[in-house]
């Protein structure tokens, strides 16, 4: 997975940052009669200098008596800055942008075109989001509501957020023009939040600005409005930067393939969990609906926490405003009876070695990540391992967490999430997948020694009766090996 630069942009200042590497600086262009200066260089010099960020509604600004248009000014702010952090005469794959969280599909547009010359993908990010996901909330604030307060020169955009096991949900969002950080004050704050707030009161307010140097005001102006029920954080630029991160994916959400109808000759792909033999059973089910394309495998978590998904739609632009809820739960697939047989040659399968069931023999190409076994009578049944590293540090729950984000976005393709499912004698996390062909596949998650197995045991209509043996046999027999 390539680093995507982070990119906090407000009417005042920017924060970028690119893996370790950081930069910061005023969000200003300024012309000395034969070419733009950018962020500090403009301020360092003689000439007047402009926001940026005046020109996104207009499109255009007027530097030192000429017109430019807000489009370069933009594209020639960030590529400033991404000189700042090291990406000199390179072009970065990804680039995330925050934008005030009020902002419809105009403004994010205008921010988006020009930024495309600079990076094959660009994706902009309500702040809101990205201020939840850099202050998480605590187990005891999970789904209740928190607001976010933006200020800057446009004004006060207040946004209620509700963290979601899919990442934070924007529930609703008010913008009042009047208040800017010159006229801060509570009762003007109070007013703003009237009708935003069932209840008038938030058990917690995240305050951010434009500029870090009016954040302490603005945290008083909360704290005295009275609207805030347990504590109101600051939260500076170069943290909401740092939740622009893109969610670890501990696994890239996949697709089992397609059954022919003589055989089994495309692969099947796996989602990956972590775990800690933690045996409590969680159930979690999940809705939305899922992508035409799926990555292959697990990407590391590399030490990299737990973070909400985006919402890249502001609440203008018809985000639905209702908070996500939980289907009623389900029960994962039952634990067969374990099997006393006759068992093949163990296989040894990088770090993995495991028992085959009798009849059943590793076909296709294996890699060190990948194994796929097939009956040998040829009936349209499958037995998929796949293994992946993981960080150290990434536990189950973290993990767990994470990948139900995913899902949420890619049922009813995959349902039944549960954690703490004890398949063949072990500790699992599992899931069941429907693939497009009417097969279906149980998954069953082991982890050990920083190294995640994934059993997949694929099989057709109410087949599973004649797969869930074998399965569990793969699953019990699974040893893992230290790295």
């Amino acid at each position: 997975m390539t680093t995507p630069v982070l990119i906090h942009l407000t009417s005042e200042w920017l924060w970028v940052r690119h893996g370790q590497a950081q930069w910061s600086g005023p969000a200003v262009v300024a012309h000395d009669g034969s070419g733009l200066l950018f962020a500090d260089a403009a301020v360092g010099s003689q000439y007047d200098l402009v926001r940026v960020c005046d020109g996104v509604d207009p499109g255009v600004l007027t530097v030192a008596g000429d017109s430019v248009t807000f489009a370069a000014a933009l594209s020639g702010l960030v590529s400033y800055a991404l000189d700042g952090v090291g990406l000199a005469g390179n072009r970065p794959e990804s680039l995330r942008l925050s934008h005030p969280s009020h902002w419809g599909t105009p403004r994010r547009r205008a921010l988006e075109t020009p930024l495309r010359q600079l990076a094959d993908d660009v994706t902009t990010i309500p702040v809101a989001s990205a201020v939840a996901r850099a202050n998480p909330a605590g187990p005891w604030r999970a789904h209740h509501a928190r607001m976010v307060v933006e200020l800057n020169t446009f004004g006060l955009t207040m946004t209620v957020v509700v963290d979601d096991p899919g990442g934070p949900q924007l529930r609703s969002c008010a913008f009042e023009p009047t208040i800017t950080g010159a006229e801060i004050d509570e009762d003007a704050v109070r007013a703003a939040t009237q009708g935003l707030l069932d209840d008038g009161r938030v058990r917690e307010i995240l305050v951010t600005s434009g500029s870090d140097l009016s954040l302490s005001a603005l945290r008083a102006s909360i704290v005295a409005s009275g609207i805030v029920g347990d504590r109101v954080v600051a939260v500076s630029g170069a943290e909401v930067a740092t939740g622009l991160e893109p969610p670890a994916q501990p696994a890239a959400i996949p697709a089992v393939s397609r059954l022919p109808a003589a055989g089994w000759l495309e692969q099947a792909v796996t989602l990956t969990f972590t775990d800690k033999r933690d045996s409590r059973r969680k159930v979690l089910a999940i809705a939305g609906c899922l992508s035409a394309a799926l990555v292959v495998g697990l990407i590391v978590l590399l030490g990299v926490r737990s973070r909400a998904t985006d919402s890249a739609t502001a609440i203008a632009d018809a985000q639905p405003t209702a908070v996500t809820t939980r289907p009623p739960e389900v029960s994962a697939p039952p634990t067969p009876a374990r099997v006393t047989e006759t068992i093949a040659a163990a296989v040894n399968f990088a770090r993995v070695r495991f028992d085959p069931p009798i009849g059943w023999s590793v076909r296709g190409a294996a890699t060190d990540s990948r194994l796929e076994l097939r009956p040998d009578d040829g009936s349209r049944r499958r037995i998929v391992l796949t293994q992946t590293s993981l960080a150290p540090d990434a536990g189950m729950e973290e993990v767990y967490r994470l990948l139900a984000m995913q899902i949420t976005t890619r049922a009813p393709r995959f349902d039944n999430l549960e954690n703490g499912v004890v398949f063949a004698e072990r500790p699992t996390v599992a899931y069941h997948e429907r693939a497009e062909d009417d097969s279906q596949v149980n998954w069953y998650v082991l982890v050990d020694h920083d190294l995640q197995v994934s059993v997949g045991c694929q099989f057709v209509e109410d087949g599973w009766a004649a797969v869930s043996d074998a399965c569990a046999q793969v699953t019990r027999s699974v040893r893992i090996g230290p790295a």
